[in-house]
Formats: C-alpha cells, structure tokens, sequence
C-alpha cells in the first residue's frame, strides 16, 4: 500500500464502519489479512479492493463478501513520526 503505508505501520480499524469507495479496508482474503484501497461495491455489498502502490496497480482481490470485510482503517498511529488520518 504504499506511499500510503508501509511495512511496520500500526491502524486503527473501526468495524461497525462499512468502507465506501475510495476508503482503506481491512479484510481477510482466504487466510490472509489484507489492507486495500476499495475500487467498487456491487449491488450485493461485495468490494474489490485494490493497491495504492503504482507498482501493484493491476491488482485485485476480490469481489469478496460483506463478511469478508472487517472494517475501514481511519488513522496510522504507529510510528509517532507518522500520525495520520486515512481516507
């Protein structure tokens, strides 16, 4: 994800906030734990998610379910040199 993260950066997730377009999700994607930025939401609640990094921009993960999907990631508080708000 990044510019927008980097290996070692600390979120906190709301969980009772469903991502909308252009927020950061966390979601599971099989085993594995994901933050992506969401690309769509279809008419059943399911969301692609995509990379910020240009390196990475052709891919996805999805569409995964509503269940799928934890929460949005709202603020990087980890490392204290780099507090942020996430959109």
């Amino acid at each position: 994800m990044e510019p927008t993260l980097r290996d070692g950066d600390w979120l906190l997730v709301d969980p009772d906030v469903r991502p909308a377009l252009g927020d950061l999700a966390v979601a599971y994607d099989g085993q594995r734990l994901v933050v992506k930025r969401v690309l769509d939401i279809d008419s059943n609640g399911r969301v692609l998610l995509g990379s910020d990094n240009p390196d990475h921009a052709g891919q996805r993960v999805g569409p995964l379910e509503p269940a799928q999907v934890i929460g949005r990631a709202w603020l990087r508080y980890w490392p204290p040199t780099r507090p942020a708000r996430l959109r």
